[in-house]
């Protein structure tokens, strides 16, 4: 491994280091959003208007893309904090709203995610 690829590895792996706890609040919020308030997440009537097209979105097919690609990003993340809390927001998708999003996106998502902590597993024993 070459020296930059290193530091870089190792910035990565530290939870003191500021990206880290930014990432580590940022995953928190968003945990916590999801578990004191899911009424809006499933309630269909909870709509948002878009200003320039004058469109009606679902609340929870606005931040679908959101939260898939934080959890595509953050659940293979080699430090265990990041992991763990990025597991428990992906749980609180999986059994609050379910019904809500779409299951062939979720579906692809939760393959996608144990390939990765399959490999993820891999590497770090390697």
């Amino acid at each position: 491994m070459q020296n930059a690829d290193f530091n870089t590895w190792r910035r990565e792996r530290n939870t003191k280091s500021h990206a880290t706890r930014s990432k580590l609040l940022s995953l928190h919020l968003v945990l916590t959003i999801l578990n004191s308030h899911v009424a809006p997440f499933v309630d269909s009537k909870a709509i948002i208007y878009s200003s320039s097209m004058n469109e009606a979105t679902t609340f929870v097919q606005a931040v679908n893309q959101y939260l898939h690609f934080s959890l595509s990003c953050n659940a293979v993340n080699p430090v265990p904090q990041v992991f763990e809390v990025s597991m428990e927001i992906f749980w609180q998708v999986l059994s609050g709203m379910q019904t809500k999003l779409k299951v062939l996106p979720l579906s692809m998502n939760c393959t996608q995610l144990i390939c990765c902590c399959t490999e993820r597993d891999r590497s770090s024993t390697a």
